[in-house]
Formats: C-alpha cells, structure tokens, sequence
C-alpha cells in the first residue's frame, strides 16, 4: 500500500538504473526532492593520446574494448528496455538540485529545506563526517543502494570485480545505512543475484540494480513500519578502489565476458547449494 506521507529525498548519480529507482520510490512513497551528482566531463581526446603516450599497451585494450564491448551491450539492451521502464510520473514539480560535489554547503543547505524523512543514495562519491554530521537528525536516516554484497566487497565496480577474480557467488547487491566508511554501515538487506546460463556481464550488472532497487523499496517499508533489519558487518572483505589497486577499465568487462563464456557461472550454477553455503546474507529477500 503507498505510503504518501513519508518523503524521501534521492541523492544519486544521472542514469536510466536511477531514474527507474526515483520513479519506482515516488509511486509508493514521496520523492520530495532529488540531488543529483554529476561527474565532471573529461576530453576523450586528450585522454587516449595521454593515454597512448604513457601506456601504449593500454591504449591498445581500451581502443579494442570499445569496439568488442558494442556487442555485448546490444546483448543487454533488451532485458534493459523491457526492466527498466518508467511510469512516466510527472516530476516537473519535484525540485532537483544538480552539483559535483555531494559533500558541499549547497547540498547540505537544500535537504534540510526539504525536511525529507528518509535519505536514498545510490551512485553518488563518498558522504563525507561534515555533511553526514550536519544532516545527522534525518528521521529515519541514509540509507545506501551499493551494488555489492557487502561485507564482501565494498567499494566501486564490486561486482565485476568479484566476477573477474572468479567468485560469481559473490555477486550482488546490499541496502545499508550510511555510516563514516566505506560501505561499512549497518546492514538491513543483502542479496545474491539470480543467474542464468547466458548471461554476459551487461545482463548481469543490470539485473543486480533491478534486485538493488527492489530490495531498496522493501527497505523503505521495513524502515517505515518499524521491521528492518540492522546487521552490523560481520567481516571487512575487500576494497575495490583506485588505491587498493582497483582502476576500472573498459577492458576488464571483456576480461569477465570471456570468463563467463569459458563456463563462470555455468559452473557456478552446478554446484550453487554448495558454494552458497559460505555466503551469509540479510533480510532473508527475494525477488518473485
């Protein structure tokens, strides 16, 4: 049943994976306002000759990659178009507040404008002490979509890397509060994403935001009605960032592709109930 009463404020990345996440939060709930973070654009020119320079190697993958990858995303373009499609909610009244940076005054500034109940983040840079201190009095506090499952991996691009370090029950995504680390707060959903046989990781990424969104919805609810759980992190895992060692290239999406073509998660799928005995997750969710 709707909860119109509750206003939810959306700070997020621009994407259609968010969009659909805005548009499926406003249908059940308020979205009383969206803060949308965007990424500074750099020169693609500039960047490939730097690149050519300084690692012609490199350069030669990302050039490769470009042209392999079209392949792989008109796979998924599809499922993509048929998932995501929005209600076409009328949100020319829903003010918007547009920034590159989620952590400066203005930001601050317009959420406490909007009095939200809830926080919902997804695809944003890391909230910093300042902000989270500032807007520490939210009632039912921020709450992170990270597509992951935690406390396996946090970071960025956890998922394609988990799959390219050959650990597919890996695999997911988490709901969690936003603490002062990195996707280390208190857990209130985590799960597995449902493979099929013939997916590439396209199809995958995107079913892990259907599973991620959905799961955000149910823990709104749980938090709304007072049933949510709050899993504190039983473990640290793994940190994918650019200092752990971690720099997204294009190239390492073949890479993953051609694992999942070698058999990844077809043999995954074989010994799954046995695999996923190792794998804890939280809130006991599934998709129907």
């Amino acid at each position: 049943m709707p909860q119109k009463d509750k206003k939810i404020l959306v700070l997020c990345c621009q994407g259609p994976f968010q969009d659909y996440m805005i548009d499926q939060l406003d249908k059940e709930f308020s979205v009383c306002a969206v803060v949308r973070h965007e990424y500074p654009d750099l020169n693609p020119q500039s960047n490939r000759i730097v690149s050519k320079l300084a690692h012609p190697i490199k350069a030669i993958q990302h050039l490769y990659a470009r042209f392999k990858l079209a392949e792989h995303d008109k796979r998924a373009q599809d499922y993509i178009n048929a998932t995501f499609k929005t209600e076409n909610i009328d949100r020319e009244n829903t003010p918007e507040l547009f920034t590159d940076d989620v952590n400066e005054q203005a930001v601050v500034d317009f959420i406490k404008q909007h009095s939200p109940d809830i926080i919902c983040v997804n695809g944003t840079n890391l909230l910093k002490n300042h902000l989270l201190d500032q807007i520490a009095d939210i009632p039912y506090g921020i709450i992170n979509l990270h597509t992951g499952l935690s406390p396996y991996s946090r970071g960025g691009n956890c998922n394609l890397y988990m799959l390219l370090e050959k650990q597919p029950q890996l695999v997911g995504i988490t709901v969690h509060h936003i603490d002062k680390g990195i996707d280390s707060g208190d857990i209130i959903i985590s799960a597995q994403v449902e493979y099929d046989e013939d997916d590439n990781y396209e199809i995958i990424d995107a079913k892990c935001f259907k599973l991620g969104i959905d799961a955000m919805l149910e823990a709104c609810r749980r938090l709304f009605c007072g049933s949510a759980d709050r899993v504190k992190q039983w473990e640290k895992g793994k940190l994918f960032l650019n200092r752990t060692g971690y720099s997204y290239r294009p190239y390492h999406r073949l890479q993953v592709n051609s694992l999942i073509s070698r058999g990844l998660v077809r043999d995954y799928l074989k010994h799954k109930a046995e695999v996923d005995q190792r794998v804890k997750t939280v809130g006991d969710f599934r998709v129907c």
